[in-house]
């Protein structure tokens, strides 16, 4: 008798413990793993082993191909070939992210900068008025102007400086209105604009 009440309950326990271990691993298991919008069995180099391996940067690369797709679409087909050997042209740069000192970060924004680029370039997003930037005397012979898109995604401000022109993106964190690329910031306060362009620290109005 005795014998019996053990076993029953030896049996009571597995059945409880042993679905509950089973959801435990199940839970422990990582939720969610994405894949780029690539074939990572023909991943080379540094950078797409990267993207390959890390969710977020995948996460970009299937934003980017989505992105481009649409752009694509929107444009007209005398210049969809440019758009191609453009797309080819930014693939071979964010490779080049390996000489990077941070690769993740190089990547990361190669993406996002990209991403904002073709959602104006097939005008997914609509265009905002563009600013002028008085940056004193003696700078106006080379205009200076800021677009801010702020229905972009990410937000992200577009300067452009004589016949140089940089897409600028919002940190996720960080302070409001404030933009950096590569060599390039602007912080945007009260209607003045700090600016590091290339080495040159400006303080500048936003007109």
């Amino acid at each position: 008798m005795t014998n019996s009440l053990y076993l029953n309950i030896a049996g009571s326990y597995r059945s409880l413990v042993l679905p509950l271990l089973l959801a435990l691993t199940v839970s422990a298991a990582p939720a969610f793993s994405a894949s780029p919008a690539f074939d990572c069995s023909k991943a080379e180099g540094e950078v797409e082993l990267l993207i390959c391996s890390d969710d977020d940067l995948a996460l970009l690369d299937i934003r980017l191909a989505k992105t481009y797709s649409q752009t694509m679409e929107n444009i007209p087909e005398a210049e969809r070939s440019n758009f191609r050997a453009l797309q080819r042209g930014w693939i071979k740069g964010r490779n080049d992210c390996w000489k990077a000192e941070d690769v993740h970060a190089c990547v990361e924004f190669s993406y996002k900068s990209k991403t904002v680029e073709l959602q104006i370039a097939g005008g997914l997003i609509e265009a905002p008025r563009y600013r002028s930037l008085r940056c004193g005397e003696g700078t106006e012979a080379v205009p200076f102007t800021v677009s801010i898109y702020r229905n972009a995604d990410p937000v992200s401000a577009v300067l452009t400086r004589g016949n140089d022109q940089v897409i600028a993106v919002a940190p996720v964190s960080g302070p409001a209105e404030h933009y950096v690329a590569p060599n390039v910031s602007l912080t945007i306060t009260d209607g003045q604009a700090a600016v590091e362009w290339f080495g040159e620290a400006l303080q500048c109005t936003v007109q």
